[in-house]
């Protein structure tokens, strides 16, 4: 394992920070680490553990797993890793966090060259914790594993932000995810920057929220394949016309069109909640913009 591991026992974490940005641990650094036992020993002593190496071998999700099932002070963990463990060491290494009664903040950032499926590391993550205030799981989710994450969250009622940039979700993905928060009062802000999604997805996530009165900020915000089109645009204007809990509304990057422009902004003459929307860099020309 080849790694550096930060622990600092007085800042607040940053596990829910924006993906775009890797989050710094607030306050003097009191550790550096470069071993599994290191950071096993920061994760028992330290309220922040920050972590950016590889976890790879079975001896390295032993320790982390050990230390996660012994901890009493670990609040906040943020594991930015460039080489994913095998999918036994990942699913270890969730079932750990999913028992675990401390942490309140995970951040798991995959940085690696090669594709993850982190469906079965995370099955049930959502289902056994019941501490858990903010997730994040930047380039591990694909459509298999946002059903999986949407059948805990359907069933949890403490976690308050989830963040899944950088995935490969799309729609099937995302129309789970909106199924799963018809069943959830307790999430506040859901990010899905730089996904797969598609119209049919954004449609059925602007048909739940109309019902959804917790869902504070909601981030489609893209520059790569997929992201709110000219259709999905005019899907989430609808919604903005009856939900009247939505604060923040970012669709930067997207081809909203001219047409989810105009919708978007004749949404907002009837709403009086909204706060930001976010269209930077979004492509619908002079028509758009009258």
């Amino acid at each position: 394992m080849s790694a550096n591991a930060t622990g600092n026992a007085t800042g607040s974490g940053s596990g829910n920070a924006d993906a775009n940005s890797d989050a710094e641990a607030d306050g003097p650094l009191h550790a550096v680490a470069g071993s599994p036992h290191d950071l096993a020993r920061l994760i028992l002593t330290e309220e922040n553990v920050h972590f950016y190496g590889e976890l790879r071998d079975q001896d390295d999700i032993s320790s982390v797993t050990q230390a996660l099932a012994q901890t009493t002070t670990l609040r906040n963990l943020l594991l930015r890793i460039d080489s994913y463990p095998t999918d036994d060491g990942a699913v270890r290494l969730a079932d750990a966090v999913g028992r675990n009664d401390t942490v309140q903040e995970l951040g798991l950032h995959y940085h690696g060259d090669t594709v993850y499926d982190g469906s079965q590391a995370f099955d049930n993550l959502l289902l056994h914790n019941t501490t858990l205030r903010s997730l994040n799981l930047q380039g591990i989710v694909d459509d298999a594993g946002a059903r999986a994450i949407a059948n805990g969250l359907g069933h949890n009622s403490t976690l308050r932000e989830l963040y899944l940039n950088y995935c490969r979700i799309g729609n099937d993905g995302l129309i789970a995810i909106a199924d799963a928060l018809r069943h959830n009062s307790t999430l506040q802000k859901l990010f899905l920057c730089r996904n797969r999604i598609g119209d049919d997805g954004l449609i059925a996530m602007a048909d739940t929220l109309r019902h959804n009165s917790t869902l504070l900020t909601l981030d489609f915000e893209s520059h790569s394949v997929g992201g709110v089109s000219e259709v999905g645009a005019t899907a989430l204007a609808g919604l903005l016309r009856h939900n009247d809990a939505i604060e923040v509304l970012r669709l930067g990057y997207c081809s909203i069109g001219s047409a989810g422009a105009s919708a978007l902004a004749n949404a907002l003459t009837n709403n009086n909640t909204l706060q930001e929307l976010n269209l930077e860099y979004c492509s619908f020309g002079d028509e758009g913009v009258v």
